[in-house]
């Protein structure tokens, strides 16, 4: 029998090693998995159905390379090395059967710094996301958001909803977010 323990441990060896190898075309320069965003990252995650359990972000260094992640691969920004607005026309050739970007939010006031795009299918009067509390690295740190498929971004400074918030409005966008700037902590998107 040791023989087929030895056997078992090889296996169970090599499974794990390969678990811990990004495939090849997944993310092609994503930061490793659970490491928390830095300045300059571009994450991307699902946003969370309302009642249902978070996923991971998985990060890049471009912000060009996150949108082509959140969008399937069918979109590429030209002049997108860093983060910067993106308009509903770059997006409108994504099929939205893969789900897209809801919404974009910016370290920065003005769409800059590091990103964190949200993706989903559009926000309806029955579907609809929420987070009740900020990715790793996230809490305290927006500075503008832009919010898309016809999805309303309200974004909360406390965990769970509450305090002070700010609306996007449907398909809106918030180049500043004055008093709340870097005190987003929960977020709702909504119909």
């Amino acid at each position: 029998m040791p023989g087929r323990l030895n056997a078992r441990v090889s296996v169970t060896i090599a499974t794990t090693a390969l678990a811990a190898v990004p495939l090849a075309g997944a993310a092609p320069d994503a930061v490793a998995a659970g490491t928390p965003p830095t300045s300059g990252s571009n994450c991307v995650q699902a946003a969370t159905p309302v009642g249902g359990t978070p996923g991971s972000p998985v990060c890049f260094a471009s912000f060009d390379a996150a949108i082509s992640f959140a969008t399937g691969g069918q979109v590429h920004l030209v002049d997108a090395a860093s983060s910067r607005l993106v308009t509903p026309a770059e997006l409108a050739g994504a099929s939205p059967l893969t789900g897209l970007p809801i919404s974009i939010m910016y370290a920065d006031a003005g769409y800059g710094g590091a990103s964190f795009t949200w993706t989903g299918t559009a926000c309806t009067t029955t579907h609809s996301y929420a987070e009740p509390s900020m990715p790793s690295g996230w809490n305290d740190r927006v500075g503008s958001m832009h919010v898309y498929q016809n999805c309303n971004n309200t974004l909360y400074t406390d965990i769970s909803y509450g305090g002070a918030s700010v609306s996007s409005g449907r398909n809106g966008d918030e180049a500043s977010l004055g008093a709340l700037n870097d005190k987003g902590s929960s977020q709702t998107w909504v119909y």
